[in-house]
């Protein structure tokens, strides 16, 4: 029994094909992009492996960085809130307030009073209060 060269080749590209799919639905995409993915590879085997190689893993390892970046960024400003609240020197204050002033935020302000409000009818009467008897403007934290 023989078996002709484009059976092994259709059997091998099956094989690959199949590879390929679960390592690329394997991978935390968006859907469209892993069917694009899915398609490039199927349809163009080789060009499809090389631009995948050179392109596709390397957006993941970039939003695995901004998350470590992002994730580093949170724990200082939580020590940060925690040493502010816990008396830290005027200094730290100050340069807590130029950092969310370089990031484009507002400056911080000074609050009398703050409230919390845990239930959706509460807050809705208290902000309706609020505008009705503001001169100006309110502020809101959400």
């Amino acid at each position: 029994m023989t078996v002709s060269l484009w059976s092994l080749l259709a059997g091998g590209f099956t094989l690959w094909a199949a590879a390929m799919a679960v390592v690329v639905v394997l991978q935390r995409r968006s859907p469209a992009a892993t069917i694009a993915w899915l398609l490039l590879l199927v349809l163009l085997p080789i060009v499809g492996w090389l631009a995948y190689r050179l392109i596709g893993p390397q957006r993941l390892e970039r939003r695995k960085a901004r998350r470590r970046v992002t994730r580093r960024l949170i724990e200082e400003a939580t020590e940060a809130l925690w040493e502010i609240e816990h008396s830290a020197p005027i200094h730290h204050r100050n340069q807590l307030a130029r950092v969310a002033i370089a990031a484009g935020e507002a400056p911080p302000l000074h609050a009398e009073s703050i409230e919390l409000y845990t239930e959706g009818q509460a807050k809705y009467h208290a902000l309706a209060e609020a505008i009705e008897a503001a001169h100006h403007h309110v502020h809101l934290e959400y």
